[in-house]
């Protein structure tokens, strides 16, 4: 795809702090855990079919749409458990992958909840490259670390290792 101009349809969550400036060109290439990634949904229904955009607006993922994910892992054990090989994965058009979650993780699904519904497939039109030839990931675009924070109103932390565990409730009560 290289030198090809390629519509984003949509972008997920998950890419938020990416510059989209930075993307050169989508490509093959081993995909590993944060690396963005432009996909085709082979289908607009499944267990996520709405996608999560940086503003927090859910958007109808329909057949064809380009979504703009992060290659990661997802243990969902209540709705669909995905991977990426610890190793990275082989990233070409002939491979299927899946919608992880509407925050627009991608992986390879391994189980779902049948209830909810198969996860949404995906075709992978390319792994984000910057002008440089470097694979663009997430972790480029973290908050700097900062030794000292200053006057700054209580940090408060609510952690679980699960879904459904009350976390969102715990916050707004």
């Amino acid at each position: 795809m290289e030198g090809a101009i390629i519509q984003i349809d949509k972008q997920s969550s998950v890419t938020s702090r990416v510059d989209l400036e930075d993307i050169a060109y989508f490509g093959r290439g081993i995909g590993k855990e944060g690396d963005v990634i432009l996909v085709e949904a082979l289908r607009s229904y499944g267990a996520v079919s709405y996608i999560e955009t940086p503003s927090g607006r859910l958007a109808k993922i329909h057949m064809k749409d380009k979504l703009l994910g992060v290659l990661g892992n997802r243990d969902a054990t209540r709705a669909i458990v995905g991977r990426i090989p610890r190793r990275g994965i082989k990233v070409t058009r002939n491979i299927r992958l899946h919608l992880l979650c509407a925050g627009g993780v991608i992986g390879k699904a391994v189980s779902f909840v049948i209830r909810h519904g198969s996860p949404l497939p995906v075709r992978p039109v390319g792994l984000a490259y910057n002008d440089e030839g470097k694979v663009v990931n997430i972790k480029d675009y973290g908050i700097p670390w900062r030794k000292h924070l200053g006057r700054t109103p209580p940090i408060v932390m609510l952690v679980s290792t699960s879904m459904e565990s009350g976390k969102t409730t715990a916050a707004v009560e």
